[in-house]
This record gives C-alpha cells, structure tokens and sequence, in this order.
C-alpha cells in the first residue's frame, strides 16, 4: 500500500493552494507576513514589496495609511 501523498495528483496540489488561500482576507489589516496578502496588496497599491514593507514598517498596518506612505514614496 502506497501512503497518501498530496503531490502524487496534480488535482490535490490545486485543491490544497486553494484551500490555503480560502482564508478570510481582513482589509482592515496589510499583512506582510503573507506571501499571498503582500502580492495582493502589492497589486492594490501598484507597488513593489520593498515599497509596500517600507510604508507598513513607517505607518503600520493601517490600509489607509499604508497607501498615503507610498504616495509619499513615490
């Protein structure tokens, strides 16, 4: 008997990256300890990871403020 192994089937891999990313989004909250939260955020903001870590170490993890730090990037 073989055991289970999730890589064996393509279809379990896509389920289970689904599955980790099936977590509830806080919009409240940037939260750059998420590889999947700073890529989408990144996205939001149209800015680099580096820009978006030094906005969030500069006001916290406030969205509002995290988008005014990066104007002032800019």
């Amino acid at each position: 008997m073989t055991p289970f192994n999730a890589w064996n089937d393509p279809n379990d891999v896509k389920d289970a990256v689904k599955a980790s990313h099936a977590r509830k989004h806080d919009p409240g909250r940037v939260d750059v300890s998420d590889a999947y939260e700073v890529r989408r955020w990144c996205q939001q903001f149209l800015c680099t990871e580096s820009m978006l870590r030094r906005a969030v170490d500069a006001v916290g993890d406030c969205p509002a403020e995290v988008e005014a730090a990066l104007r002032r990037l800019r």
